[in-house]
């Protein structure tokens, strides 16, 4: 009976949840609103290698793109082109494209 006591505190270790692996990313804390041609507003949290742009009340995590010229961020079916500080492009994404071929809705920062 006394090695069952032994062993009890090692097994509940053992079966102890692992600690949760923050999954969210580390943002650089750059938020900006742009308002958009159509109308619409958007607003996007920039981090290192991800930007999260909400559109329509919905968040959507994007990540970092290759880019001739400006950061350009896709995912969620979205792409958003910022171009310098203040300007953007926001596009749809078609199933299957790595770069938007709809021409975008132009977006300034407010």
């Amino acid at each position: 009976m006394r090695c069952c006591n032994l062993l009890l505190p090692l097994m509940l270790v053992a079966c102890a949840p692992e600690p949760a692996v923050p999954s969210a990313p580390a943002f650089n804390g750059l938020s900006s609103r742009y308002s958009c041609s159509d109308g619409r507003m958007i607003e996007v949290l920039y981090g290192a290698e991800v930007a999260v742009v909400t559109i329509n009340g919905e968040p959507i995590q994007m990540k970092l793109a290759p880019s001739a010229d400006g950061a350009r961020y896709s995912g969620g079916g979205w792409q958003w082109w910022g171009k310098g500080e203040r300007d953007g492009l926001l596009s749809s994404l078609m199933i299957g494209e790595k770069v938007a071929s709809a021409p975008g809705i132009s977006c300034h920062a407010s």
